[in-house]
């Protein structure tokens, strides 16, 4: 844990320097004894150290094998650093940045936010050497610039050594933009801020009174000079980080820039052009400058080759969504790319990455692809029955889900496959093929195909359930009929069965089929 404005006692902050450049400051909170005690102490700093090698890695990775996504919790990272850099929080350049170990599974989860006196904008960061004159005629100190990378790229922000990893900007990216309508309220015309700028006014003029920060500033607190000053520097940050993160290829370059360490840098090389056999460019893409394709996802790998122009490259590191990697060889310019399906998420999208080296070892050019994993649209059962959809399955894993089932949602091909064709993980006896098939409902263990019989006036009458319209017009039902129970059996359509039938055969059976 390590503390801002109120740090812990000096007594219990520690030092450290990670690979001879990051810099951490450690203030440990609880347990109180732990700077007194070696082996709490050790613990502390082997767990930062351990961190702070795989972020500086170059690969996630550290020195004794362990991806920086095993020993932190990777949202909570994602969230964190939006929490700082969205706001330009500048003290969490060097303090002000919280974290904690996690009991359940020992991660390192960073939160909470905590100390924006140095944040949004405010009076604590603006160039004191640069007055100007506000429309009432008060000289004051002039805003900081919003667009800019703000905390600052110091030794100690080891915030900018996570985007060092293409798919953690990659992810940033993906919750900024979900979080971006939230931000447009923020700073709009009646809007979060004016909604509660009335409220907090009191409270906001209590805070300069105690700690005498009105000087040079806007005017009182109940006037609107402060709230005006602080939505234009929102709405003109929001902007800046909306053309930073306005492509993938973009953000990846861009956000990379908060890195300390320059060889750290995800500056892409458009070149490294990668090419997917049997993919084709993904619709509606805004990306123009990286491969962004839509590959169909089965049990083989995905392959292709990239092309590597850089002089120099003797082989290629392939990474995908972070954590699987390979190295090829690179002759005559172009590597081979081969891709496991169990590498890529089924249905949705998936960065790979790329860095072309030397003989040894050293980076000499980099580029990302976006790639759409598309599931086949349909299943083969293993015992040769119906092809299920795979929408369905997944509306059928959500049935599952709602009656309390804790199976995993399957995200593989393999995984699909295994649920089309096992029986439901609560206990229903019928494989889930037949439950599509039939129209029943997975989840509910007394929902079974059945069919019942009336007779009048000596003709039968056959009805079965479900049965209704929509299943109708997506499925064949067929009416069998026997004068004996050891047959032989005659069939007819049981939709429209002639009276004949009905009246000539005593035992029936209804049967339910695709088309």
């Amino acid at each position: 844990m390590a503390g801002g404005s109120s740090p812990a006692p000096s007594s219990f902050i520690q030092k450290h320097t990670v690979n001879g450049t990051l810099q951490l400051c450690v203030a440990m909170n609880t347990p109180e004894y732990g700077f007194t005690n070696p082996a709490i102490s050790n613990f502390v700093w082997e767990t930062w150290r351990n961190l702070g090698e795989a972020w500086m890695s170059g690969t996630g990775v550290n020195t004794s094998g362990d991806h920086y996504a095993d020993l932190a919790d990777f949202d909570s990272m994602v969230s964190y650093w939006l929490s700082q850099f969205v706001p330009g929080n500048d003290d969490a350049g060097s303090f002000s940045r919280y974290s904690y170990l996690r009991d359940a599974d020992g991660k390192m989860v960073f939160a909470p936010a905590w100390d924006f006196d140095y944040g949004l904008g405010s009076l604590q960061i603006r160039i004191r050497s640069a007055v100007t004159t506000n429309a009432y005629g008060q000289v004051h100190y002039a805003p900081i610039l919003p667009e800019k990378w703000i905390p600052s790229r110091s030794q100690n922000n080891f915030m900018g050594h996570w985007t060092a990893d293409p798919y953690f900007t990659f992810k940033l990216r993906e919750r900024y933009f979900a979080t971006r309508p939230y931000l447009a309220d923020m700073v709009k015309d009646g809007g979060l801020i004016d909604r509660y700028k009335a409220k907090l006014a009191a409270s906001a003029r209590a805070n300069d009174l105690r700690w005498n920060n009105r000087i040079g500033f806007w005017g009182d607190a109940d006037e609107p000079g402060d709230v005006d000053v602080l939505k234009e520097f929102l709405a003109r940050r929001f902007a800046w980080l909306d053309a930073q993160f306005a492509t993938v290829g973009c953000a990846v370059s861009n956000v990379s820039q908060t890195v300390n360490a320059a060889a750290l840098r995800y500056a892409r090389t458009a070149a490294i052009a990668p090419a997917f056999a049997g993919a084709s460019p993904t619709s509606g893409s805004v990306e123009t400058d990286i491969a962004d394709v839509t590959a169909t996802v089965v049990r083989a790998p995905v392959t292709g080759t990239v092309v590597v122009p850089t002089s120099g490259a003797t082989q290629l590191d392939v990474y995908v969504n972070g954590r699987w990697s390979s190295t090829v060889p690179v002759a005559s310019k172009s590597a081979a790319l081969s891709i496991p399906a169990s590498a890529l998420v089924s249905g949705g999208t998936n960065l790979v990455a790329f860095v072309a080296k030397n003989a040894s070892g050293a980076a000499l050019a980099k580029n990302v692809a976006v790639v759409v994993a598309s599931l086949p649209e349909v299943v083969a059962e293993a015992d040769g029955g119906h092809d299920v959809p795979i929408a369905w399955l997944a509306d059928a894993w959500d049935d599952l889900a709602v009656a309390g089932s804790t199976a995993a949602r399957p995200v593989s091909y393999d995984d699909y496959l295994a649920f089309a064709t096992n029986a439901s993980p609560i206990g229903k006896s019928v494989p889930l093929w037949q439950d599509y098939v039939a129209g029943t409902a997975p989840a509910d263990v007394d929902d079974l195909f059945t069919a019942d019989i009336a007779m009048t006036n000596g003709t039968a009458y056959i009805s079965w359930r479900p049965d209704n319209q929509t299943l109708r017009a997506a499925r064949v039902y067929k009416l069998k009929g026997a004068a004996d129970l050891a047959g032989p059996w005659a069939e007819t359509d049981a939709t429209n069965p002639p009276v004949e039938f009905r009246q000539t055969n005593s035992f029936f059976k209804v049967t339910v089929e695709l088309p």
